[in-house]
């Protein structure tokens, strides 16, 4: 079933007091709210470490769940004035995006200018042992992201070219395949129709998908074990990454990856200026996946990053977003309704395969052309 699905639990941060009313303190700031730390499975709960500033408050501070009102913790005994940091543990039993915000409830007039959305894994679930997934180092670098001059037929989104650097990383060597996938279902529990915990990861039911669930398992197609999986949604191509040891790339990564790094040799498309020769597309394919790795690698060793599946991404998508981004290790926008997916597919033309092309989709959409690979911090 394709369905939208946005989950958004707003989390504020209030002054915990005794019964007397709110004073008036116009003095009082409340900023730079920040995640400081990795999120990070402990147990079947997120952790993860967030930082404020405070000026003019009281020292004693809460974490509520904007929702339900649940206190989450307490902070107590901290500055008034100055920077305070709070490691959180918050139990995940599906991948939910957060909205944080900051309030001091003991003073009417205390202002907040800040807030931050995070996302949160599914901790229920054990790390695995995935097999034959294979990850290559990309070295730190700063590449101009965007519709560079070898591009063509560029759409505006891709625009404008901006300089970006990036922290060394490492991102797998081929797309995530149908046997890795079922792989990761089996491992987890997962229910016969591709859900876990009541979200959807793939779409079982659909005839593009090539992992059938037999005698209690699921079980890649014969002769598809080794082609990208698709009809997974953005959920579930996270989730698996989680459980791979590692997480979905930032779109940034993803383009300078796609370009060959530092190794660059600034291709129209990964590996190279003829699409024929390194991917899978619809003057190509015969309308259909291929299994991975049988195109010309990149300058990195990467394969199918032009072609074969579009590749699910990390960050939100906004069309805007370039003229807004960091220089140093952009994460994409703080919110939105969409999520990025890069490097085209079999049924796409080659303008989608450019390395700088962008596309985006609900991150519950699953469509016989969506897949994904996995990143791991260095």
């Amino acid at each position: 079933m394709k369905k939208l699905l946005l989950l958004f639990v707003s989390m504020f941060f209030f002054l915990s007091c005794d019964d007397d009313e709110p004073s008036e303190n116009p003095d009082c700031k409340l900023t730079n709210l920040e995640l400081v730390s990795e999120i990070q499975c402990e147990g079947d709960c997120a952790q993860f470490t967030l930082s404020f500033e405070v000026e003019g408050g009281s020292g004693s501070y809460a974490i509520i769940n904007g929702m339900s009102e649940e206190i989450l913790s307490v902070e107590e005994n901290a500055v008034s004035t100055g920077s305070i940091s709070r490691q959180l543990c918050i139990p995940t039993t599906s991948i939910t995006n957060m909205m944080l915000s900051i309030r001091d409830e003991s003073s009417s007039d205390c202002t907040s200018s800040t807030s931050l959305n995070i996302d949160l894994p599914d901790c229920s679930f054990q790390a695995g042992n995935p097999s034959d997934l294979e990850f290559i180092t990309v070295e730190a670098g700063t590449f101009d992201m965007g519709c560079t001059d070898e591009q063509f037929n560029c759409y505006s989104d891709e625009s404008p070219v901006h300089s970006v650097t990036l922290s060394s990383f490492q991102l797998s060597k081929y797309e995530i395949t149908n046997f890795q996938y079922a792989e990761f279902l089996n491992a987890i529990g997962a229910e016969s129709n591709g859900y876990y915990n009541g979200q959807e990861y793939m779409e079982i039911a659909s005839s593009y998908c090539k992992i059938d669930y037999v005698g209690g398992s699921f079980v890649a197609e014969s002769g598809r074990e080794n082609h990208p999986v698709v009809e997974v949604n953005w959920y579930g191509a996270k989730a698996y990454c989680v459980w791979a040891g590692g997480r979905l790339p930032t779109e940034a990564e993803w383009e300078y990856a796609a370009r060959g790094g530092n190794q660059s040799n600034g291709y129209i498309y990964s590996g190279g200026d003829d699409m024929d020769a390194v991917g899978w597309y619809n003057n190509n394919s015969g309308s259909d996946t291929h299994n991975v790795g049988e195109k010309a690698a990149n300058e990195l060793g990467f394969f199918d990053m032009s072609g074969n599946v579009w590749e699910w991404c990390n960050d939100w998508y906004d069309s805007s977003y370039y003229s807004l981004s960091p220089v140093n290790n952009p994460q994409g926008p703080e919110n939105g309704s969409v999520r990025v997916v890069r490097g085209g597919s079999w049924g796409f033309n080659a303008n989608g395969s450019r390395v700088a092309s962008r596309y985006c989709d609900i991150p519950d959409f699953t469509l016989n052309g969506f897949g994904f690979r996995c990143a791991k911090d260095f």
